[in-house]
């Protein structure tokens, strides 16, 4: 980094700091003599940059990395450097709506470790070729474009959102006292489920650094993923695909991250990531989790109510409590992708089921049913709507001793009412003629489930 950026930088942290309350700043003076009382005191204010701060000694820098937490939290103000801003000169405030469409397609709000900076820090300020905003002040744009008619972006108001809802939701959870009791009535808990929402769209050059990121968020001790590094062969002579080295690291990581989650009081770990698509973590015990929480949402909305529930973790899968439909049939009729099943609750409906990955290629999958095995569909909602909803084709494997039922996955199946008059009149008319050609579901409202990993070879047909 340039002497010029660093006085750069300087100047505009003065500036920023002149802009707070008297108050806050006594209390921002305070915190700042308690670290450096020893130093001597020039009336500028000090600052933190990463690249240049974190140490390259590594039981040093792993002590720092266990801080972000607390830097970013306690931080008077976070400034944010976004390449594309920096070249622009400080907007005038009617065009802030456009800064934040600019700030929210630029690499700061794409990057893994900027996430940190987004949920933790109390204020955030934008820089610019010339001078700075307080985001702060960027959200009364989007509030006014929201609010008045006359407004020039009132017809676009939506672009000027600063944050995801589960970025915000996050803040007003990690700020209450800065914040109005509007802002901060949110449904209590829930934080890991916002985290990973928070984390699905961002980008990373490596992929193991997703659970560090996440850790920081959460307040985890960071040391139990950082402390986990490539093989020592791979570090010394023998070399490795680095792809290889990452994967190897990122799954361990993630484990890792999973056993912490459930270890830690009021964390838990979100229940509906075993509806989640491949790849999953090709770890025996983990199978059932996704490989990355960064997938940029590749499943449908209804898949986010499970994620307020939790499961566990037992020493052969997840524990989970969902709905879902034990199959009956002499003989696996799986013969194409989709099928049809009548289930029997106070009268006959008729679910429709969709093979996710299995592709038109159903002899292998049929290979794995046989009629000595009880079938069973795990659905992520109480009801079946007419709408499609993921949920997970399973088959018993045996019984554990606490009594729970334990599955292993077939499949991802993808699950909806089937609604047109014409197609249930044949339906009915075929189940008349042999009953014993399909399935027949029963359905079971709340169940218990142990679910081991995924037959990784069906679906990836």
């Amino acid at each position: 980094m340039l002497s010029c950026q660093l006085e750069s930088l300087r100047d505009t942290f003065t500036a920023i700091f002149d802009e707070i309350s008297n108050e806050e700043r006594q209390m921002a003076e305070h915190k700042t003599i308690k670290y450096v009382k020893d130093e001597q005191d020039n009336g500028e204010p000090w600052f933190w940059i990463d690249v240049l701060c974190l140490p390259r000694d590594w039981e040093r820098k792993m002590t720092l990395l266990n801080q972000l937490h607390t830097i970013y939290k306690e931080a008077t103000a976070v400034l944010i450097w976004d390449r594309n801003l920096l070249e622009r000169p400080e907007p005038a405030e009617k065009n802030y709506i456009e800064m934040t469409v600019r700030l929210n397609t630029g690499q700061w709000s794409r990057r893994l470790w900027t996430l940190p900076e987004a949920v933790l820090a109390r204020r955030l300020y934008v820089a610019f070729k010339s001078g700075h905003v307080a985001l702060n002040d960027m959200n009364k744009a989007y509030e006014s474009a929201k609010n008045n008619v006359k407004d020039d972006y009132h017809f676009i108001w939506k672009a000027g959102r600063l944050f995801t809802s589960s970025i915000t939701e996050i803040r007003c959870q990690m700020h209450t006292q800065e914040l109005g009791p509007s802002e901060s009535d949110l449904e209590p808990g829930l934080p890991v489920q916002r985290a990973r929402k928070a984390i699905q769209f961002r980008e990373a050059s490596h992929p193991d650094d997703q659970t560090i990121v996440l850790a920081s968020v959460l307040g985890l001790d960071m040391s139990r993923f950082v402390n986990i590094q490539p093989v020592q062969a791979a570090r010394a002579s023998v070399k490795f695909p680095q792809s290889q080295k990452s994967e190897s690291v990122a799954t361990k990581r993630m484990v890792e991250f999973l056993n912490a989650l459930d270890e830690t009081p009021g964390l838990g770990i979100p229940s509906g990531l075993i509806f989640l698509p491949q790849p999953k973590l090709p770890q025996d015990g983990y199978g059932w989790a996704p490989e990355t929480w960064m997938h940029k949402q590749r499943y449908t909305y209804p898949l986010f109510r499970p994620l307020k529930k939790t499961g566990y973790m037992m020493p052969h899968g997840l524990h989970v409590e969902f709905p879902g439909l034990i199959l009956h049939c002499p003989t696996p009729v799986i013969s194409q992708k989709d099928f049809w099943i009548p289930v029997a609750k106070l009268s006959i409906n008729w679910v429709k089921g969709e093979i996710d990955g299995a592709g038109t290629n159903v002899d292998h999958l049929r290979d794995h049913l046989k009629p000595s095995d009880e079938h069973c569909i795990i659905l992520n909602a109480e009801k079946t709507r007419e709408r499609w909803e993921a949920g997970l084709f399973v088959k018993r494997k045996g019984t554990l001793a606490c009594g729970k039922v334990w599955r292993v996955t077939i499949c991802r199946v993808w699950v909806r009412l089937e609604t047109r008059t014409s197609k249930l009149q044949k339906l009915k008319a075929d189940f008349q003629k042999d009953v014993l050609a399909q399935y027949f579901g029963e359905r079971v409202d709340s169940q218990r489930w142990c679910i081991e990993e995924s037959l990784l070879e069906v679906t990836k047909l």
